[in-house]
C-alpha cells in the first residue's frame, strides 16, 4: 500500500496537562506550560507544566509523605498505583 493512502485515527489530547503530584493534577506554580510539538506536522499539540524549582519541592515532600505507605503496601496495589496517573480520564 502507498504510504500516502495510509490512514489513521490521531490521539485525542487535552489543551494542556499539568503536574501530577501527591496524587493530585495540580497546575505549575509558575502558571506556565511548554508547547509539545508534533513530529509529524510541526504543529502545537497540547501544553505540558513548566515546573519551577517549587514545583519539585512540593514533589519530594509529596514523595516523603507517602514513602512510609509504599514500603508496606503490596505489589497489585503499588502496581494500581503507578498506573493510574497515566490514565487519560484522570489526567487534566
Amino acid at each position: 500500500m502507498d504510504a500516502a493512502k495510509k490512514s489513521y485515527d490521531i490521539p485525542k489530547f487535552k489543551e494542556q496537562y499539568n503536574n501530577f503530584i501527591g496524587g493530585e493534577w495540580i497546575a505549575p506554580k509558575g502558571g506556565e506550560y511548554f508547547d509539545v510539538i508534533s513530529p509529524v506536522d510541526g504543529k502545537v499539540f497540547t501544553k505540558v507544566a513548566r515546573s519551577t524549582a517549587e514545583d519539585i519541592e512540593l514533589a519530594v515532600e509529596a514523595a516523603h509523605k507517602a514513602a512510609v505507605s509504599w514500603n508496606v503496601a503490596s505489589a497489585p496495589k503499588l502496581e494500581t498505583a503507578a498506573i493510574r496517573p497515566a490514565s487519560p480520564s484522570r489526567s487534566t
